[in-house]
């Protein structure tokens, strides 16, 4: 992969200086423009968006407060490392701004070598910040969709009960407004639900969060694809553990099916193929496989996922088998986390 020129802009009028730092950083692969007008100097960065900026002091009517006060006026300026090139008697007038807008200085005469060693280490600096600061903002994120998954879904929990238990007692008496009223709430929930499902998904360590315009003054966290309308089935022949993953699923709103046999599975999936998303199968289903409900799946619905669940050690013929049809495998005994990543790997596809 040919690697992209790194684009210097120099800041000077004296001409052995632009011949020296053009000549030099042509051979270290650098693209450069040259410019010794102030009025069209920020004009000019913009258009040529350099990586690194360098400017001269011995240009005419320098100030390096005037200097500073462009550069920090424009947003995207004032995150470009600014090296000055400057006389040994110039240090006590450029020091004070070295936190706010100067990066560092280099003195005259300018040793291309150590100008591009400076360099090198501004925009690795840089990377390094950007980077940190990259992690850190996921961070608030991650945890912002953390707490709001698990403060708002207490509340739905709440509404959701309350709609059911009403229904249940107004049952011999409620009418069909009523009811339509009842199962408009239930969808707003169940929508609901779905977005703090997918909210909660953000959290994950893999997921790395997306920034999109929302509108020509805002932006929004792109989530997750929805898939809630769509069904999971688990298959498994221990009581305990098909209960424990369909209540897993069902407190993020997740709608479940579930077979305790792999010809219950197989009449499932024949019947509501078209509403199930992935299925969760025992590898292990008494003297059967679970790969054969995954070949049976195939030949109905291609579309459908599938995942493998064993508490068992695999024979290697078998591991090779389930990474050749590229099958995700959750080892028992497993935990909500597992479960749910799972599943978001899996919508992720």
């Amino acid at each position: 992969m040919k690697k992209t020129k790194k684009r210097l802009y120099l800041f000077t009028d004296i001409n052995a200086v632009k011949v020296l730092i053009e000549k030099s950083f042509r051979s270290f692969n650098f693209l450069t423009r040259t410019s010794s007008d102030m009025n069209n100097m920020i004009n000019e960065i913009g258009e040529f968006g350099p990586d690194i900026i360098l400017v001269d002091v011995d240009i005419n009517n320098f100030n390096c407060d005037k200097v500073c006060n462009e550069f920090n006026k424009i947003e995207s300026i004032n995150d470009i490392p600014v090296i000055l090139l400057v006389h040994s008697e110039n240090t006590d007038t450029i020091e004070p701004h070295l936190i706010d807008c100067i990066y560092d200085y280099v003195y005259k005469p300018i040793d291309s070598n150590e100008l591009y060693s400076r360099i090198r280490m501004a925009l690795s600096t840089k990377e390094k910040i950007n980077q940190m600061l990259k992690e850190e903002r996921g961070n608030y994120v991650k945890a912002t969709a953390t707490t709001m998954h698990h403060e708002i879904n207490q509340f739905l929990s709440v509404i959701l009960l309350s709609s059911e238990l009403l229904e249940t007692q107004l049952s011999s008496n409620i009418g069909k407004k009523e009811k339509k009223y009842l199962k408009k709430i239930k969808n707003g929930v169940n929508s609901i639900t779905d977005v703090m499902f997918r909210l909660n998904l953000v959290a994950d360590d893999e997921f790395k969060p997306e920034i999109i315009d929302y509108s020509d003054d805002s932006i929004m966290l792109k989530l997750p694809t929805s898939d809630y309308k769509n069904k999971v089935l688990i298959v498994d022949d221990i009581d305990e553990v098909r209960t424990s993953i369909i209540e897993i699923l069902k407190n993020e709103g997740v709608k479940t099916l579930s077979a305790a046999t792999l010809n219950d599975a197989e009449k499932i999936i024949k019947e509501e193929h078209q509403n199930i998303s992935t299925v969760f199968c025992d590898l292990k289903m008494g003297k059967k496989s679970g790969l054969e409900l995954y070949h049976t799946l195939q030949k109905i619905n291609k579309d459908v996922h599938f995942v493998i669940i064993t508490g068992y050690p695999m024979l290697k013929e078998t591991k090779k088998i389930i990474r050749d049809l590229n099958i995700h495998v959750i080892h028992k005994p497993f935990t909500r986390r597992r479960i749910l990543k799972a599943l978001m790997l899996q919508n992720a596809k």
